[in-house]
């Protein structure tokens, strides 16, 4: 938009060019061959310019908007397959499917207040901001100014002393400028700065995905951490009672010294994980204060309680590798990232061609304060411009510049696609083993148990030593803590799972019709 000071300097114009002709006529009855030959060259070269300028206008065409961007093919089916044709697909709230309402509040206030989020929502505001100002280009610009000067001319100028001199000069005008966009250059980086806020809305998506899966996964590690010490002080009590009982049998002079030791040595082992225990769960409510936007302080009341883990594995989504292009946020922001890039080449090409400009000024101008409202200060000018490169590299260079962002673009949205499948895929064999390992050692802990009874059976009937039942009580010991680390890795695995598959996006939040609408409005 031109500055007030430009809007009422236009107003100048007219009156000086005026001036400027009027004594440029005087005499012009004595013009001589030479001023005739002048004329005649002028007119050539004006005839020149003019063919090419119309060979420029007559070759140009408007430059269309990209098609609609191909999408990289991929395989029909994930290896391992994702559930069954008949199962629920992707749940935008799949925490919920754990069936623990803490977590379910957890992520709710995340997804309010993570600090992460909010910078993302306000990259969001700050594109949109950008692509109001790219709409407005298509508009007439206004603006109103006004100026009071005072100078004084040279008594040998042109205007000699003649004119008032110095002289006070006060003016007001409204200045319009306007440019057409015949050719889509304007049009196209309307399109980029759109497609720009889509990748913005995606991208915050993503980051609300990522979110969910943090504060799902700490929360299962906390969990994890108080499941772990409950079981670790089962062990403690049973260690401590094993020790009892062969310090009794030491004084019944059925039992050793080195067996007591040993026992002994097993209560320290036992209880020395428990540190390490509570070590994982006061980590695990620190990142989860820092996630849902607090502070550790905040959650300890809440969280302090121990609480298991989900009874049971959900069931694994359904789903093939071609939703993932509208499913995950992170596929959709490289896509619309694709398409600004292939807007911006457009309007780089657009460029080459000729552009358009009008503009009006209208206003008042006077030197003298008392006629300054009076209808012969009145003033105005009208223009019109046009500008047709001819040589040009540096447009050449733009271009080439924005088709080598368009490819990179285009190479990115296909290697983050099938990034997004390898995502998949590697998480659904993690679940898969998780799952086998979860099973494997829960079938070792049953044995283990049973074994550990029978031992003791045998020890307290003087069958066998206490190294029989000190190896299975380390047995037991040993794959309880695996296999609570074993469940918990499972769990982890199904979160992440539902955000390699975009779970927690809602696509309606990445509406490429409704945006275009709104850039084309």
């Amino acid at each position: 938009m031109a500055s007030p000071r430009a809007a009422t300097n236009r107003l100048r114009t007219p009156l000086r060019r005026g001036a400027g002709i009027a004594s440029a006529t005087v005499g012009a009855g004595d013009a001589t061959p030479s001023r005739r030959a002048t004329r005649h060259r002028t007119a050539a070269w004006t005839g020149i310019l003019a063919a090419a300028l119309g060979g420029v206008l007559g070759g140009c065409a408007a430059v269309p908007a990209p098609s609609q961007a191909a999408r990289p093919e991929l395989p029909e089916a994930f290896a391992p397959p994702l559930g069954s044709s008949s199962g629920n697909g992707v749940s935008q709230s799949w925490w919920s499917q754990l069936q623990d309402p803490q977590l379910d509040a957890l992520v709710a206030r995340a997804l309010a207040a993570n600090r992460d989020l909010q910078v993302a929502t306000a990259r969001i505001a700050e594109a949109r901001a950008l692509a109001a100002a790219a709409d407005s280009r298509v508009r007439p610009q206004l603006s109103l100014g006004g100026h009071l000067t005072r100078d004084r001319q040279s008594v040998n100028g042109r205007f000699g002393p003649l004119a008032p001199n110095p002289v006070n000069e006060r003016g007001f005008g409204l200045d319009a400028a306007w440019e057409p966009d015949p050719f889509g250059a304007i049009a196209r980086r309307r399109d980029a700065a759109h497609a720009e806020v889509q990748a913005t809305a995606a991208r915050r998506g993503a980051v609300a995905v990522g979110v969910a899966g943090e504060v799902a996964t700490t929360y299962i590690e906390l969990r994890a951490a108080q499941m772990l010490q409950a079981t670790l002080r089962e062990l403690l009590d049973a260690a401590r009672a094993a020790e009892g009982l062969v310090a009794a049998r030491e004084q019944a002079g059925l039992a050793s010294a080195l067996d007591r030791l040993r026992a002994a040595e097993q209560v320290s082992l036992t209880a020395a994980a428990l540190p390490l225990a509570r070590q994982r769960e006061e980590t695990a409510v620190r990142r989860l204060g820092v996630l849902v936007g607090g502070h550790a302080q905040s959650l300890l009341a809440s969280l302090g309680a121990p609480a298991p883990l989900p009874p049971a594995l959900p069931p694994i989504p359904a789903a093939v590798p071609a939703e993932l292009l509208d499913r995950r946020p992170d596929l959709l922001a490289a896509e619309s990232r694709w398409r600004a890039a292939r807007a911006r080449l457009a309007a780089a090409e657009a460029d080459r061609l000729p552009r358009f400009s009008l503009g009006g000024a209208l206003g008042l101008l006077s030197i003298s304060q008392g006629k300054v409202f009076d209808a012969s200060s009145a003033a105005w000018n009208l223009s019109a411009a046009l500008r047709a490169p001819l040589y040009a590299p540096e447009l050449d260079a733009a271009i080439d510049a924005e088709r080598a962002r368009a490819e990179r673009a285009a190479v990115a949205y296909e290697a983050a696609a099938f990034r997004a499948m390898l995502d998949v895929e590697e998480a659904a064999v993690r679940l898969h083993r998780a799952r086998e390992h979860e099973s494997q050692l829960g079938a070792a802990l049953a044995a283990d148990v049973e074994a550990l009874r029978l031992a003791r059976i045998r020890y307290e009937r003087g069958l066998t030593d206490f190294l029989a039942v000190l190896d299975v009580v380390r047995s037991r010991a040993q794959v309880e803590q695996q296999w609570v680390d074993a469940r918990a890795r499972m769990f982890i695995a199904f979160v992440a799972l539902n955000e390699a598959l975009g779970g927690g996006f809602d696509p309606a939040d990445w509406d490429p019709a409704a945006a275009d609408a709104a850039g084309g409005g």
